[in-house]
């Protein structure tokens, strides 16, 4: 009698496999590196970034008004996925606008530029850096958990509108929120300077010419 339960119930046991390797999170991956190099690759074959010089963003800046103050974001976003410099946005902005009202407006469109690239990074290519297992690595981010909004405000002082730097924030586990505030207190430096030193930094830089 006793056997009989027993293989009753030996019968009834679900053997349980181990899960299958997350493939969406590799594909994933994968597109957003085909979309971030398709993107600059497209910038250089159709000249967007040779012609998106500082001269020709101020040009369009001035001639077309409260348009062209949209216009300018739109193409802010898209430098920054192209691999444009974002200094170039920020001082044809003072250029356009004299010292305060471009150094606001280079400002207003740089937070705008970085935040664009970070929701679109995360969106198509998750949070990967967040289950990364390289000690190092995982020191830094659980530095970024500890002091988000300070580690991204010293990151963004530092790298300002690096690509690289936008791409691993936006796949690390630091909030959007976090991210914009850092970005927002990291990139006033960079607005008061090039809106101070807007001639030297052209000439420096060599963002003068086109």
């Amino acid at each position: 009698m006793v056997r009989a339960v027993t293989d009753d119930v030996s019968d009834d046991v679900t053997v349980v496999h181990a899960p299958p390797p997350d493939k969406k999170k590799t594909w994933r991956l994968i597109l957003l590196a085909v979309l971030l190099v398709g993107l600059v690759v497209i910038g250089k074959v159709t000249g967007l970034a040779d012609h998106l010089t500082v001269p020709k963003i101020r040009e369009f800046m001035s001639e077309l008004g409260v348009l062209g103050f949209l216009l300018y974001l739109a193409v802010f976003c898209l430098g920054e996925l192209v691999h444009i410099p974002g200094m170039a946005f920020m001082l044809a902005a003072v250029v356009a606008y004299g010292e305060v009202g471009g150094g606001i407006a280079g400002f207003v469109g740089g937070v705008i530029s970085v935040s664009f690239t970070f929701v679109l990074v995360r969106r198509v290519g998750g949070q990967p850096l967040g289950e990364i297992k390289w000690p190092i690595m995982r020191k830094v981010l659980e530095l970024m958990g500890e002091r988000p909004i300070a580690v991204v405000t010293v990151l963004r002082i530092v790298f300002a509108f690096s690509p690289v730097l936008n791409y691993a924030l936006a796949m690390s586990s630091v909030r959007f929120r976090e991210y914009v505030i850092g970005s927002f207190i990291g990139l006033i430096p960079w607005a008061i300077g090039c809106a101070l030193f807007t001639e030297w930094l052209l000439d420096f830089t060599g963002l003068a010419a086109g």
